[in-house]
């Protein structure tokens, strides 16, 4: 024995001591239960330290504590049992008496009525009696307890027997859903377009990415296209082959969704997501040469039809770990789940309908060998790809936008439908007054550097001039007239719905306006960019004829007049375009081009 083990032992008489000196009425071997969930403890050694207790862990105990010995009665809080109760016997035996203590706690007169009033505690004529009359309450109390702390440990374990019955039950459901989605038990199946058939040497392609109706269709108004409106997305797809631009391989899966985010159809947030839960349905779209098919097939597929290079691998690497356990294997079961569902429908498809005939072989997607590789083929197109050399949307206008200065054109294409009510807009000069300004093209009239009040970061505020349609009120003598001063609107740099006018280019409006990889972003970007477009090709064909006209006249290069164009437009603070002051603008290019030609 170690010198340290030596000084920690009590000897039997110094343990009895010490019990009684604390009133402890337990010993090694007795069995005590916890205040927490009814966990049962068995008491080990007991020393200088204090009393070590026991948790079992399958057939064995192990350490588990030590309680010290003025900590054992030490009430946690006001008139609380202590934490650490002690039962008689066994486990079983303090099961087998539970109901009789209950039975005859409820039966027992309480504390007796005799010592109820003063006049009775009087008659009590010795501190013995009242001492055991408080012991008996105090024993009842502890009974009373242990039954409640019993109670609670069953209830928890009938707790996890429901939940592990809910988890098996869960899946056996999962597997019959499965059985129905291979069979096709609540599919719907519609063809939309109708033609010949592709090839039997033609490759069925799986596209990774899930796609958007909404986003692909494009239409701005009223939120863009909702579950109401799916038809028109049909009619869309069939009109021009717009389905060559969606679903461009003559044999193809593409996986499609009503809409990326919530429309707003009502104030009350739980009125509107179930409003919107039609407009998170998943279909699946088919192309078979000139036939297209869409098919409801009663399940939500997301994020994607199957997993990433990177995620794949990964999910690989977890399969063969065992460190994974909880919520984390719980999270990486479903994942695993979700993507053999989504295969499970296509085998189905494959296996059941005619929709991708003729196929040379039988296809399984489950066991793909190298010989599949000539029928099938899996297109990662949800991987992070290249922009053809351009910046992002959010890039480009940041970019743009931040070199608007005093005197800039900005286009501004309306504020959105949450800012239109009257009294509901902190960035006009008078919001219950006034009419809000149209869309086009504004000048700022100057830039205000703000402080946030939650920050000490500054942002620029921009300050445009318009002219409401309303009246004005000058007072008894004159009533009401119509407006003469404009007023003045605020815009942010970041605000979506404002681009620099004087940085834009057709071919960058042109390329954002059909580019797919950021149609997430289309509610943002296209209304500015669709009325940005019809505003400069406006301009560009007046100028056009302008320069035509001037090139006739002087007898020079069209070149050179485009130069003295944009001269003109940039040379003052306030950019100006040539259509808002043709014959001052004729004058003075006409001067300009003059001089070019001189210095030439």
């Amino acid at each position: 024995m170690t010198e340290e083990k030596k000084a920690l032992t009590l000897t039997k008489n110094q343990i009895e001591e010490v019990l009684q000196k604390h009133k402890i009425p337990v010993r090694t071997g007795d069995y005590v239960i916890g205040n927490s969930r009814g966990e049962i403890y068995k008491v080990g050694d007991i020393d200088s330290k204090g009393i070590h207790l026991l948790h079992s862990y399958g057939n064995d105990w192990h350490d588990y504590t030590i309680v010290k010995f003025e900590e054992w009665n030490k009430e946690r809080y006001l008139n609380a049992p202590p934490e650490y109760l002690k039962i008689e016997g066994t486990l079983d035996e303090a099961y087998k008496n539970l109901f009789n203590n209950i039975n005859e706690l409820t039966k027992e007169k309480p504390v007796d009525k005799d010592i109820e009033t003063s006049t009775a505690l009087i008659e009590v004529d010795t501190k013995k009696n009242l001492k055991q009359a408080k012991n008996l309450m105090q024993q009842r109390r502890n009974n009373l307890e242990i039954a409640t702390r019993l109670l609670d440990r069953k209830r928890s374990q009938l707790q996890s027997m429901v939940s592990d019955m809910q988890e098996k039950i869960g899946k056996v459901q999962r597997l019959l859903g499965q059985i129905e989605l291979y069979l096709g038990i609540n599919e719907d199946i519609m063809q939309i377009y109708q033609g010949p058939k592709a090839s039997f040497k033609e490759q069925i392609h799986f596209r990774q990415q899930i796609i958007f109706m909404d986003e692909e269709y494009g239409a701005v108004e009223n939120q863009g296209l909702d579950w109401e409106n799916i038809k028109d997305f049909d009619d869309w797809l069939t009109t021009d082959r717009h389905f060559e631009r969606v679903i461009p391989e003559q044999k193809c899966v593409v996986i499609l969704r009503v809409r990326r985010s919530d429309k707003h159809y009502s104030e009350d947030p739980i009125a509107n997501a179930w409003a919107n839960q039609a407009n998170h349905f998943t279909y699946v779209l088919i192309r078979n040469g000139e036939n297209l098919y869409r098919i409801w097939a009663g399940i939500i597929i997301k994020p994607r039809l199957f997993p990433q290079k990177e995620e794949l691998q990964k999910m690989v690497d977890d399969t063969k770990s065992d460190k994974l356990w909880g919520f984390d294997k719980k999270d990486f079961e479903d994942k695993i789940f979700t993507y053999q569902q989504n295969l499970l429908l296509l085998q189905g498809l494959l296996d059941r309908t005619d929709i991708l005939t003729p196929i040379p072989v039988r296809v399984n997607l489950f066991k793909p060998d190298k010989n599949h590789e000539k029928y099938i083929r899996f297109i990662y197109d949800d991987e992070a790809s290249l922009t053809e050399g351009r910046k992002y949307y959010k890039e480009w206008k940041e970019e743009i936008n931040g070199k608007i200065k005093r005197g800039t054109r900005i286009y501004f294409c309306g504020f959105p439908y949450y800012m239109r009510e009257k009294g509901c807009n902190s960035r006009l000069q008078h919001a219950y007054q006034c009419d809000q300004p149209k869309s086009g093209v504004y000048n700022v009239s100057y830039i205000k550097k703000e402080k946030h009040y939650y920050s000490s970061s500054e942002s620029e505020t921009l300050y445009c001039h318009y002219l409401p349609n309303d009246s004005v009120y000058l007072g008894w003598d004159y009533g009401s007239q119509p407006r003469k001063n404009k007023i003045w609107f605020m815009l942010h740099k970041s605000d979506e719905w404002v681009l620099n006018y004087d940085l834009i280019d057709l071919d960058d409006v042109e390329y954002y306006i059909n580019n797919r990889y950021e149609r997430q972003h289309y509610l943002d970007m296209l209304p500015v960019l669709y009325t940005i477009k019809a505003e400069r090709i406006k301009e560009i064909a007046w100028e056009k004829e302008f320069v035509k006209a001037m090139s006739e006249e002087m007898n020079c290069k069209e070149e050179l007049i485009w130069k003295a164009v944009n001269w003109w437009k940039t040379k003052v603070i306030w950019k100006r375009p040539i259509l808002r002051e043709e014959a001052k603008a004729w004058r003075m290019v006409k001067s300009k081009v003059r001089r070019m030609i001189e210095n030439d």
